[in-house]
């Protein structure tokens, strides 16, 4: 058992320490070029369990794209959603194929997931369903970024993914998911329907699978997208490249309805309000621009040329030159005693924290079995007849400048 258990710390623990600033990969070339003739997909991978308003369970599923022939490991990752005003719209949508494709060609690990969506069959939704919806999906962009993040430090990386550089980015609706994640934090201040929409969902980070795993990204990527409070934005959060047309009729340029149900404040709102808090932003404004013809329409295809020329280098800026990783962070000496146990287990702190921290326990599969919010002190005890017997992952949040703590222990 003991040397089962010193396997399981190798191959779940210390790989976490091993991420160095920013991409190991960075050569001035790759992320920006398009270096890889073939791309790789891994259709149909199923990263969560959704529920939809009707109380429907469904699968999560993502479409994987990689650079064919890449032997690179630790590789960044973009996730994309597609449009569709949150009830059409699906993964494979030929512009997120295209995307996909693209990043992967540069070196990118790239995934176009599926999110939940207003199901037909619920009639024309109120803002307020709508917005509960959207809600819904931020939840499940979070989850994907989860998946990624437990498959590369507890599990396989079957896409060779570094957890520490996840961006997340969309089209339309996929957009607004994608700054929501970025932006809305949970001390920003939400209309009280918000709040409880968010509260009925689980909280800031969602109830989807996966729980324990950091749900924040590195960077947005904003196609035609917006947030729904500019004061959301602040120094601290993460860069955002945009573009938008400024004759948009489905997500405002400025402010205005999403897809006249929604509220929502478009890229010409986001970009000043970046440059007002200095938060590292860029944008390419469409002048006479609709929704997504400026993507695809052949009269823009000089703005989407410039799109390419552009959004390539900011995102390996980010990679290559602004991401602080784990290492930057203080660790923190943890020592785990008795491991494996019969009874109990204690987690001792090297250090005398005393800001709040949470404690969370969860199984092989990412399910938290056990959890305890703001705890403080330098010492913590859980019991076997609270979590069972097997092998579960104790894993220690800290909300200041330390590193993430997590640790393999076993009930027998």
């Amino acid at each position: 058992m003991q040397k089962l258990y010193t396997f399981l710390c190798l191959i779940f623990i210390i790989p976490n320490l091993l991420h160095s600033q920013g991409s190991d990969l960075c050569d001035g070339t790759r992320f920006i070029e398009s270096t890889f003739e073939e791309v790789s997909v891994t259709k149909a991978v199923k990263y969560g369990v959704g529920v939809d308003v009707l109380g429907r369970e469904f699968d999560l599923l993502m479409d994987v794209y990689e650079p064919a022939g890449d032997t690179a490991e630790d590789r960044p990752l973009v996730i994309m959603a597609h449009g569709g005003s949150f009830i059409f719209g699906t993964r494979e949508n030929p512009y997120m194929v295209e995307s996909c494709t693209e990043f992967a060609k540069r070196g990118y690990v790239a995934a176009s997931i599926s999110y939940s969506l207003w199901p037909l069959l619920a009639g024309i939704p109120d803002s307020i369903e709508l917005l509960g919806v959207v809600v819904n999906a931020v939840g499940d962009m979070k989850t994907s970024i989860r998946y990624f993040r437990q498959d590369a430090t507890t599990m396989t990386n079957e896409f060779r993914v570094d957890p520490n550089l996840i961006m997340t980015g969309g089209l339309s609706a996929g957009a607004i998911m994608a700054a929501q994640v970025g932006f809305m934090d949970e001390d920003d201040a939400k209309p009280d329907f918000l709040q409880d929409l968010i509260d009925a969902n689980g909280g800031i980070d969602g109830d989807g699978d996966h729980q324990g795993f950091n749900s924040d990204p590195i960077g947005i990527i904003n196609l035609s997208g917006g947030v729904y409070l500019t004061d959301w934005v602040d120094s601290d959060d993460i860069p955002v490249f945009s573009m938008h047309g400024t004759a948009d009729e489905t997500v405002p340029f400025l402010s205005g309805l999403a897809a006249d149900i929604m509220s929502i404040n478009g890229s010409g709102l986001i970009h000043p309000k970046c440059e007002e808090v200095g938060l590292l932003n860029q944008i390419i404004i469409v002048e006479g621009g609709g929704h997504t013809d400026i993507y695809t329409e052949p009269m823009f295809a000089d703005q989407q040329a410039l799109l390419a020329d552009q959004l390539y280098p900011f995102l390996e800026d980010i990679l290559c030159n602004y991401v602080v990783s784990s290492q930057d962070l203080i660790g923190v000496q943890t020592d785990v005693f008795p491991n494996p146990s019969s009874d109990f287990i204690q987690i001792e702190l090297g250090i005398e924290h005393t800001e709040a921290y949470d404690f969370l326990v969860f199984d092989r599969a990412g399910k938290v079995i056990y959890r305890l919010d703001n705890a403080s002190g330098n010492k913590i005890s859980i019991n076997k007849d609270q979590i069972g017997s097997g092998y579960f992952y104790a894993h220690i949040r800290f909300k200041s400048h330390y590193a993430p703590i997590t640790k393999a222990i076993v009930f027998e």
